[in-house]
């Protein structure tokens, strides 16, 4: 009896283990995917990992029939997106390969419904610091390449400072009110900032360091606490 049943039960198992995988191209609603799909559905539709082929070719994450999430998209030219999907589009950060007289090139960035928008931004990193509490970085709306530091303590400007020295990799020194920085820079650029100070309650002097690499262009404001 034990043996019936297990012969019963493993093939409704199986059925229903592979119910989720479809061959019927009614799954993908993009027209150029149409012809072969192997994967996972939902009420009809391709939902989940798969893989569709027509004239072009997906494999990745689906959505309610359309490229979804991560996924590999095969153009029958043979160019190529890797990246981020959303409703059937490249959406987010993601690679094009494609052929141009011969040569393969490749454009890698971040993109919205399906065209290419720019570069991925890289943000800005603290290399070394001592004696420092914490950073802020700020990009302004401004077109100028500039970098301007912002010396703060205890919520209010820190006009304790004595023996500042500041270097970049690039621009001239500039200072805007109590701002001290660098404009007419080239990105990216690396910036070191060393000086004494008092600690917070008044106390102590200590010697305080920081190095940072802004790498996008802009107006930035670097707010440095003590």
């Amino acid at each position: 009896m034990d043996n019936v049943y297990k012969l019963i039960i493993f093939p409704m198992i199986m059925l229903l283990s592979f119910g989720t995988f479809s061959q019927d191209t009614s799954s993908v609603l993009i027209q150029e995917l149409k012809g072969e799909y192997r994967g996972k559905t939902r009420k009809g539709l391709a939902n989940g990992n798969g893989f569709a082929k027509g004239v072009d070719s997906y494999k990745g994450k689906f959505k309610k029939g359309l490229p979804h999430g991560d996924g590999k998209y095969v153009w029958a030219d043979g160019s190529m997106y890797i990246g981020k999907w959303y409703n059937g589009e490249q959406s987010g950060e993601g690679t094009y390969i494609y052929t141009v007289e011969g040569k393969d090139s490749v454009l890698t960035g971040i993109w919205k419904k399906g065209l290419y928008t720019g570069p991925v931004s890289k943000s800005p990193v603290v290399k070394r610091y001592y004696n420092i509490d914490s950073f802020k970085f700020t990009k302004g709306i401004g077109t100028l390449d500039r970098v301007l530091l912002d010396f703060m303590q205890n919520g209010t400007t820190n006009n304790k400072i004595e023996n500042l020295m500041l270097s970049a990799s690039s621009g001239s020194r500039t200072s805007i009110g109590s701002l001290v920085g660098f404009d007419n820079i080239v990105f990216p650029v690396t910036i070191t900032a060393r000086y004494d100070t008092y600690n917070k309650l008044g106390t102590k002097k200590v010697n305080a360091f920081v190095e940072f690499i802004i790498y996008e262009k802009g107006d930035w404001e670097v707010e440095v606490k003590n």
